[in-house]
C-alpha cells in the first residue's frame, strides 16, 4: 500500500508548482499554466512595482534635497504624502475594475451573448484585449464588499507610508551603526516584503499555507500580512522614541526581511487565528483560565478575567486584592460559559415558539436543540447556583482570615504548609494512576485493576474496590488541595502592612504587573486545573526552600512570580515530551509496518538521524511557539505549523457534520457516554482532562472521539464526535488494531494474574485507559433466509395481522374515548366558569359592564354548541363517531322490523320517519371516491345508538331535500368457530319530500312542535312513510330546475321500478367510457347495540363505508378472531362508565352489532392482504412490511384515511414481527402470552422501516427496542436489524494530543492549499499505529467526515 500510493498526482503537482510563486510574491500570478497574452503579466508587475517605484522617488528626494538633520524635519511630511499617493492609486485601479464588472454584468443582463469556450480549463481565462473585462476582472479581482475599496485603500497607504518611513536608509543607519552593506540589504528586500504585503490590498489575498477557512466571507485574509508588517513598524516607532526595545527593533527588522519566507513556510497564523491564538494564551497563563469552545466565550471570559486584573491592580491594600483574587478566581473557574449558552437557549425557545411546524424527519431530529441532563452541577438549577454561592463565601473567608494573619505566624508555618502541598501532588498522582489499566506512561499494567470485563460481577467487584480511592481522590481534589493552596498563597502574598499597602508596593512597573498577574492567576489556577497547580506549586516551593539566600528570588522573583513563569514551563514541557514520541513513534512505525513502507522511508529516517540536532531544534521551536509539529504527508518529515487555537478548527463546535440516519444513535449516546465521563474523570480512570487531550471510545462496531475543550473547578467541556458506520478497508483495519489492544487491557483470561504485564503497543497513538457502562443501543441484524421464505411464513403474518388489527382497533379508539371525556369534562367546566362570572358580574354597573355583557353574549352563543357536545351520547361523547343525543333516543322508539322505523305519537298523530342518505361527515375525504349507495342511520331495535345527530346539518336553503333512503339491517355475530352466517341486506325506499311542503301541521302548533320539526328538517327525516312496493316518480330537483326523468334504484333490479334521483359524482366512477360501481359494504348503517357501553367503542362512522362486495367478505369473516376480539375486551380501561371493567367487557363481547361492526372492518382490511391471485413470498413481506402494498380497491380506501391506514400498516408490521417471534422461538401458547407480547409492542418497541420519520423520533426518545426489515438487492437477502437499549461495555483510551495535531495540521495544508483531494492519496491510508484514517474521519468538514458531532457537553466532575 504505501508504495503503491502517489502523495501527490501529476495534476496537483502543477497545480501547487503555480500556487508556490503567488504565495511568495503576494498573489502575483506569473504562471498561469496556458499561453496568457503578454500584457496579462506586465498588468501584474506594473502593478506590484508601483510602490516600489513611488517609494525609491520619494527616498530619493528627501536623501538627496536634505541633510541628515533635516531629513528628521521632512520625515513625516514625505511618508503622509507618500501614502496619500498609494490611497489614491488603488481607488482608482479598484474602482475601474468595478465599474468595468458592473458594465459586463449589466450587458449580460440585457441578453448580449458572451463567447465561451467550453473545452477551456477550469481556471482559463480567454483574453480579448488587454482593457477587458476578463483582463481586468483576472489582473484586478472586484471586493465583495465595496467598502473594503476605502478601507483597503486607507490600509494601503498606511502601511506604505509606514513602510517609507521603516526602510528609509537614514532609519536604517541609524539602527545599525551606519553599516551600508545591512542598509543596502534591508532597503531592497525591505521593499520586496512591502510590496508584497500590500499587493493583497489592491488585487486579493495570495494562496496560504497557514490557512485556516475554508472560506473568505468577510474579506479578512488580504488583512494577514499587512498585520505583520504593522507589528514591525509599531516597535520601530516605540523605539524611534525610546531607546529601551533597541534589540528588539535590530531583530524585527531582520524578521521583516524574512517575511515572504515565513509565510511561505506557514509559520505565521492568519490575523484571525493570531489575535485569538494571543487571548487564549494570555486568558490561561497570564489570568489563570482556560481555553474557552467558542471565541465568544473567549472573549467574555478575557474582559472578566482582565477587569479582576485591574481591580487587583488599583485597589489600595494587599489584604482586599487577595480577597477579591481568591474569591473572583473561584467564581471565573466554574462553568460560566454553560450559564450564557443556557440563557441564550432560552431566549431563543422563547423565540422559537413562536413559529411551529409538524414536519417530521431524521433531519428535524438531527436539527433539534441537543438533549441537556439537567440536575445538580449539570446545568444551572438553584442547587447549583447555592454551591457556587457557599463555595465562593468560603474562599473568600479562608483568604481573608489567612492574609489578615500572615504577619503573625512563623515562617515555618508556610514552609511546612508547602510541604503538605507536595505530599497532596504525590497522593492524588497515585490515586489517579490506580484507576488507569497501564501505569508508568502505559507501559504497564496495573496490577490493582480488574483483570477480565467480559465477567460483569467480577469486573464490577474490582471496580467497586478501586472506588473507594476514587472518591478519597475528588474529596483531595475538589476541596482539599485547592483550600490548600489558596491558604499558601494568603501567606505568601503578604506585604509590611496587608491593609494599607498595595500589592505593588515596593516593585518596579514591570515586576509589579506580573507580580499581580501571578497573584490573580494563582488564586484561580487553584481551581481551574487543581492537578496541574499542585505540580507547580510543588516545584515553585522546593526553589523557595533551596534557593531562600538568593536575591532573585527574595526580592525580584516572588511566589506568584515564579508560579507564573512555571505554569509556561509545564506546558511546554508536556508538549516537548508529546512531540517527541510523536517523531520516534512515526519515523519506528513506518518501517517496521511493511505495508507503510515506501522507496522514501528509510532515506528519510537517515536524514532525521544525521541532522537529530536540527530535528531537536524544530521539535523544540515547536514546543515553545505551541504551534503542531507537521508530519509532512504523514511521512517522518518534520516541519513547524502554524500556532491554532486549542479547538483547533474555525467552526463552532457541533455545528457541522456529515448527517446520515446512524447519526441518531451518536446522538443518544452523547449524554449517556458523558455520564459514564463523569465517572471515569473524576475518579481519574481517564487520568487528568486537560483541554486539548482526545479519547477514543469503542463498543460493538462504533467508534466514538471525545475532545476536551475546558476544564474548570468541578467540571469539564467535551466534544462527542461519531464516525462512520459503514467500514472502509482503511476504516477497518485501524478498528482491528484497536480491537486488538483494548482486548488486550480489558478481556484478558480471569486466572491470567501476571504483576510484571507490559503493554504489548508503546509505540501506539492510543493507550487503553479503562472500561465503563453505557447505556447504549445494541445493533443485531440478522439474515432471514430460511425463515422469511419459509411456505407458512404469509399465513402465519395474516393471522397475527387479524389479532394485531383487532388490539389497535380496540386499544386506539378506547384512548381516543377517554381523551374525549377529558376534553368534555374541560367545556363542562369551562362552561360552568362562564355561568358563575356571568352571576356574579350581572348587578355590577361599571365602565367595563357593556364590555362584559357582550362577552356574555358572544359566550351564550357558544353555550348550545357547548352543550350539545357536552351531554351528547349518553353516557359518554365521541367526537368522530355517530352519537345519539339522549332527547333523540327517548323520542325514537323502534316498533318495527328491520327496514322500518316509526316515530311515536305527537299529537295524537303517528308517523313513520326514515332517514335518507347521510350526507358526507365533516371528517371525511372529499376527494374520495364514493360507491353507488351510502351508509344508512339505521334505528331498529335500537335501544342504544351512536348516530350524531349534529353530522352533516348545514345551514340556509341550499341543502338538498329530496333524498331516498336506503335500510340495511343487521343481524348474528362476527365470525368464529359457531357464529351465524352474514345477515343479507334489505334494501327499502322512500320518496323524498318536496321542497316547501311542511311534514306535519301539528309541528307548527306551538314551539315543541316547531323544535321537532327544526330537528326532522335537520337530520332530513321524509314523511310521510310509504309503500316500497309502489312506484313513485320523483322530480329531481338540480340547478335547472325539476325535472321527471326515472332513474333506477341502486342496489336491486325492478320490478317496481323506483326512481330515485341521480347518483352525485361522489358516488360513481367512471373508467375507459365504462360505467364502474364500486360496491360498499355497509357494516351497519346504525348499529343497532343492545348494550349501553357498547356506543363508547362503537366504529366511526367514516370507517364504515367499505369498497367490498358482502359476498367476498363473507370468505373471510370465518378468520375473524372472535376469542381473541373478546379477551381484547377485558384488556382495555372501562372506567370511564363506572362499572366493574370485567362485567363490561362480558356485556359488550355480547353485543353481536358491535362485534359485527370490528368484524367486518377487520376482515376487509383482511381482504387487502389476502386478494386473490397475490403474490407469496418474501418479497410479498417486504413490499406489505414497507407499506407498498398492491394495488387494490380496498387498499386504496384505506390509503385515503391516514389514521386508519397507519393502523393497518402497524398491524401488519406487528404481524410480521409476531410470526418472526414464532418462527425463531416457538408457538404463542395462550392469549394472555400474545397480549404481553402485543403491550411490549406498544410500549418497547418501535417496528418500522429505518428511512420513516418515526424511527428517528423512536431514537430521539430513547425507545427500548427498535426493529426493521431490509433488503439487500445485490445479495437478494432479506434481513432484519433489532436495536435494544442496554448497559454496553464501551472501552476508552487516550489518543496522543500532539499525533492529533500533527495530522491535523499536515491535513489542513494538503487539502486546503496543495487541493490534494484524492481519495486514495497516501496521507489517508490505514496506519494502525497512528490511527490516520479515523483521526482525518474525526477532524471537523469538510475536511474530515464524522457523522455526528455534539455542541459543547457540560461533565460535572464532583
Amino acid at each position: 500500500m504505501g508504495m503503491g500510493v502517489p502523495l501527490l498526482n501529476e495534476y496537483k503537482r502543477r497545480f501547487l508548482l503555480k500556487r508556490i510563486p503567488q504565495t511568495i510574491l503576494g498573489g502575483l500570478k506569473l504562471r498561469v499554466g496556458y499561453d496568457a497574452p503578454a500584457y496579462v503579466y506586465f498588468h501584474q508587475i506594473v502593478l506590484w512595482l508601483v510602490p516600489f517605484l513611488l517609494g525609491c522617488v520619494f527616498t530619493l528626494v528627501l536623501e538627496l534635497a536634505y541633510t541628515d538633520a533635516q531629513v528628521y524635519d521632512f520625515l513625516l511630511l514625505y511618508c503622509c504624502l507618500y501614502g496619500a499617493c498609494i490611497v489614491i492609486f488603488v481607488v482608482v485601479v479598484q474602482t475601474i475594475s468595478t465599474v468595468v464588472q458592473m458594465k459586463e454584468k449589466e450587458n449580460q443582463l440585457s441578453g448580449v451573448i458572451q463567447k465561451k469556450n467550453i473545452l477551456s480549463d477550469e481556471d482559463e481565462v480567454d483574453f480579448e484585449t488587454c482593457c477587458g473585462a476578463e483582463t481586468l476582472g483576472f489582473v484586478i479581482p472586484p471586493k465583495k464588499f465595496k467598502v473594503n475599496i476605502a478601507v483597503h485603500a486607507l490600509l494601503s497607504g498606511l502601511i506604505c507610508g509606514m513602510g517609507f518611513w521603516y526602510l528609509l536608509p537614514y532609519s536604517v543607519n541609524e539602527l545599525y551603526g551606519h553599516s551600508y552593506g545591512v542598509t543596502a540589504a534591508i532597503f531592497i528586500l525591505g521593499w520586496l516584503t512591502v510590496c508584497v504585503a500590500q499587493y493583497s490590498l489592491t488585487c486579493g489575498a495570495p494562496p496560504e499555507p497557514a490557512i485556516y477557512r475554508t472560506m473568505d466571507t468577510y474579506e479578512l485574509l488580504p488583512l494577514t500580512r499587512p498585520l505583520y508588517a504593522f507589528i514591525c513598524y509599531s516597535i520601530h516607532i516605540a523605539d524611534w522614541y525610546s531607546s529601551g526595545v533597541l534589540l528588539a527593533n535590530q531583530i524585527l527588522h531582520v524578521v521583516f526581511v524574512l517575511l515572504p519566507v515565513l509565510w511561505l513556510c506557514g509559520l505565521l497564523p492568519p490575523a484571525e487565528v493570531l489575535v485569538l491564538g494571543l487571548l487564549e494564551q494570555g486568558q490561561v497563563f497570564l489570568l489563570g483560565g482556560t481555553p474557552y469552545a467558542s471565541w465568544a466565550r473567549l472573549i467574555v471570559g478575557f474582559l472578566l478575567s482582565s477587569a479582576v486584573f485591574v481591580g487587583c491592580y488599583f485597589l489600595t491594600s494587599t489584604f482586599s486584592s487577595v480577597v477579591l483574587a481568591a474569591c473572583a478566581g473561584y467564581l471565573l473557574s466554574t462553568d460560566l460559559g454553560a450559564l450564557g449558552s443556557q440563557i441564550w437557549a432560552a431566549c431563543q425557545r422563547t423565540n422559537n415558539n413562536r413559529v411551529s411546524s409538524a414536519r417530521h424527519s431524521t433531519a428535524r431530529a438531527l436539527n433539534a436543540p441537543q438533549p441537556t441532563v439537567t440536575g445538580f452541577l449539570w446545568s444551572w438549577c438553584w442547587s447549583t447556583v447555592v454551591y457556587h454561592a457557599a463555595m465562593t463565601a468560603v474562599v473568600g473567608g479562608v483568604a481573608a482570615a489567612v492574609n489578615y494573619h500572615a504577619d503573625s505566624l512563623s515562617s515555618d508555618v508556610v514552609r511546612y504548609l508547602g510541604y503538605v502541598v507536595i505530599a497532596a501532588c504525590v497522593v492524588e498522582k497515585v490515586m489517579r494512576d490506580s484507576q488507569s489499566v497501564y501505569v508508568l506512561f502505559g507501559l504497564w499494567r496495573n496490577a490493582l485493576y480488574p483483570q477480565t470485563s467480559e465477567s460483569s460481577r467480577l469486573f464490577h467487584n474490582g471496580k467497586r474496590k478501586l472506588l473507594v480511592v476514587g472518591v478519597f481522590r475528588r474529596i483531595l481534589l475538589n476541596w482539599v488541595s485547592p483550600l490548600l493552596m489558596v491558604v499558601y498563597l494568603s501567606l505568601r502574598v503578604k506585604a509590611a502592612d496587608v491593609m494599607s499597602d498595595s500589592l505593588i508596593s515596593g516593585r518596579s512597573t514591570v515586576l509589579g504587573v506580573f507580580y499581580v498577574f501571578g497573584v490573580v492567576r494563582a488564586f484561580r489556577w487553584s481551581w481551574q486545573s487543581t492537578t496541574h497547580a499542585l505540580l507547580e506549586t510543588s516545584v515553585v516551593h522546593i526553589l523557595l526552600v533551596t534557593l531562600s539566600d538568593s536575591t532573585l528570588v527574595t526580592s525580584d522573583l516572588s511566589a506568584p512570580t515564579l508560579l507564573l513563569i512555571a505554569s509556561v514551563a509545564r506546558d511546554r514541557f508536556y508538549q516537548l515530551l508529546n512531540k517527541l514520541y510523536l517523531a520516534l513513534a512515526l519515523a519506528v512505525t513506518s518501517w517496521t509496518d511493511r505495508k507503510q513502507r515506501r522507496g522514501s522511508t528509510m532515506p528519510l529516517i537517515a536524514l532525521n538521524l544525521v541532522f537529530l540536532p536540527v530535528l531537536l531544534a524544530v521539535v523544540a521551536m515547536a514546543s515553545a511557539l505551541s504551534a503542531p509539529l507537521l508530519c509532512l504527508f504523514t511521512l517522518p518529515l518534520y516541519f513547524i505549523g502554524y500556532p491554532r487555537l486549542s479547538r483547533f478548527w474555525p467552526e463552532p463546535v457541533g455545528s457541522s457534520a456529515n448527517t446520515c440516519p446512524d447519526s441518531l444513535y451518536y446522538r443518544q449516546l452523547s449524554l449517556e457516554l458523558a455520564k459514564a465521563l463523569r465517572q471515569a474523570f473524576a475518579n481519574g480512570s481517564l487520568g487528568e482532562p486537560q483541554v486539548g487531550n482526545h479519547y477514543l471510545m469503542r463498543f460493538q462496531d462504533r467508534l466514538v472521539w471525545t475532545m476536551i475543550l475546558e476544564r474548570g473547578a468541578g467540571y469539564c467541556s467535551v466534544s462527542v464526535k461519531g464516525l462512520e458506520l459503514q467500514e472502509t478497508s482503511c476504516h477497518t483495519a485501524e478498528a482491528a488494531r484497536i480491537d486488538d489492544q483494548f482486548k488486550e487491557a480489558f478481556e484478558r483470561p480471569a486466572d491470567d494474574v501476571g504483576v510484571c504485564t507490559f503493554n504489548s503497543y508503546p509505540l501506539h497513538s492510543l493507550t487503553p485507559l479503562d472500561t465503563a457502562e453505557v447505556k447504549a443501543y445494541s445493533d443485531a441484524r440478522n439474515i432471514l433466509t430460511g425463515v422469511i421464505d419459509s411456505p407458512d411464513a404469509v399465513d402465519v403474518t395474516l393471522t397475527f395481522f387479524a389479532k394485531s388489527l383487532v388490539w389497535l382497533l380496540l386499544h386506539h379508539i378506547n384512548r381516543r374515548k377517554r381523551q374525549e371525556e377529558e376534553s368534555r369534562k374541560q367545556k363542562e367546566q369551562e362552561l360552568a366558569r362562564m355561568e358563575e362570572f356571568g352571576k356574579n358580574s350581572s348587578g355590577k354597573d361599571s365602565m367595563g359592564g357593556d364590555w362584559m355583557k357582550m362577552k356574555m353574549k358572544n359566550k351564550e352563543r357558544q353555550l348550545p354548541a357547548l352543550r350539545s357536545s357536552a351531554t351528547a351520547a349518553a353516557p359518554l361523547p365521541e367526537i368522530n363517531h355517530n352519537v345519539m343525543t339522549p332527547a333523540a333516543a327517548k323520542a325514537i322508539r323502534g316498533v318495527g322490523g328491520g327496514d322500518s322505523f316509526v316515530l311515536p305519537p305527537i299529537n295524537g298523530n303517528k308517523t313513520s320517519l326514515v332517514q335518507g342518505p347521510r350526507p358526507p361527515s365533516r371528517d371525511s375525504n372529499p376527494s374520495r371516491k364514493g360507491s353507488v349507495t351510502s351508509s344508512l342511520h339505521s334505528f331498529t331495535d335500537s335501544i342504544w345508538s351512536d348516530d350524531d345527530f349534529d353530522r352533516g346539518r348545514k345551514a340556509g336553503p341550499t341543502r338538498r331535500q329530496h333524498k331516498v333512503a336506503t335500510v340495511v339491517s343487521v343481524g348474528g355475530g362476527g365470525g368464529g368457530g359457531g357464529s351465524s352466517p352474514l345477515p343479507q341486506p334489505v334494501m327499502t325506499s322512500l320518496p323524498p319530500l318536496l321542497p316547501g311542503k311542511k311534514s306535519s301541521s301539528a309541528f307548527n302548533d306551538s314551539g315543541t312542535g316547531k323544535d321537532i320539526d327544526d330537528f326532522l328538517t335537520d337530520m332530513d327525516f321524509g314523511l310521510p312513510a310509504v309503500d316500497v312496493n309502489t312506484t313513485h316518480t320523483v322530480p329531481d330537483f338540480d340547478d335547472d330546475g325539476p325535472s321527471s326523468k326515472p332513474q333506477p334504484l341502486a342496489g336491486r333490479k325492478p320490478p317496481p321500478p323506483v326512481f330515485a334521483p341521480k347518483p352525485s359524482t361522489r358516488f360513481a366512477a367512471v373508467t375507459n367510457g365504462n360505467h364502474i360501481y364500486r360496491p360498499v359494504m355497509n357494516l351497519a348503517g346504525s348499529p343497532d347495540f343492545k348494550c349501553q357501553s357498547s356506543s363508547y367503542m362503537s366504529v366511526p362512522s367514516k370507517w364504515r363505508e367499505l369498497p367490498i362486495e358482502p359476498s367476498q367478505l363473507s370468505r373471510y369473516m370465518s378468520q375473524f378472531p372472535v376469542s381473541w376480539y373478546k379477551h381484547t375486551l377485558t384488556t382495555l380501561d372501562w372506567s370511564l362508565t363506572g362499572q366493574p371493567g370485567a362485567t363490561v367487557a362480558l356485556e359488550v363481547g355480547a353485543d353481536e352489532a358491535l362485534t359485527n361492526c370490528y368484524s367486518q372492518l377487520v376482515m376487509a382490511c383482511y381482504s387487502a392482504f389476502d386478494t386473490p391471485g397475490r403474490p407469496s413470498g418474501p418479497s410479498y413481506l417486504h413490499k406489505c412490511y414497507c407499506g407498498e402494498v398492491p394495488w387494490n380497491a380496498m387498499m386504496d380506501w384505506l390509503s385515503e384515511d391516514r389514521e386508519l391506514h397507519t393502523l393497518v400498516i402497524t398491524a401488519f408490521r406487528y404481524g410480521f414481527k409476531l410470526m418472526l417471534d414464532q418462527m425463531l422461538l416457538g408457538e404463542i401458547s395462550d392469549h394472555e402470552e400474545l397480549e404481553e407480547t402485543l403491550r411490549g409492542f406498544d410500549n418497547h418497541w418501535y417496528i418500522g422501516r429505518e428511512t420513516e420519520a418515526g424511527w428517528a423520533t423512536a431514537l430521539a426518545q430513547c425507545r427500548e427496542n427498535l426493529f426493521s426489515l431490509g433488503h439487500n438487492l445485490g445479495q437478494g437477502t432479506y434481513s432484519s436489524r433489532s436495536l435494544s437499549l442496554q448497559d454496553l461495555m464501551v472501552h476508552m483510551g487516550r489518543v496522543n494530543a500532539e499525533a492529533v495535531r500533527g495530522q491535523w495540521a499536515n491535513l489542513s495544508l494538503e487539502l486546503l492549499y496543495m487541493t490534494n483531494d484524492d481519495e486514495e492519496r497516501y496521507s489517508i491510508q490505514a496506519q494502525p499505529a497512528m490511527l490516520r484514517n479515523l483521526t482525518v474521519q474525526a477532524a471537523d468538514p469538510p475536511l474530515g467526515y464524522p457523522i455526528y458531532s455534539s455542541p459543547p457537553i457540560s461533565v460535572p466532575l464532583l
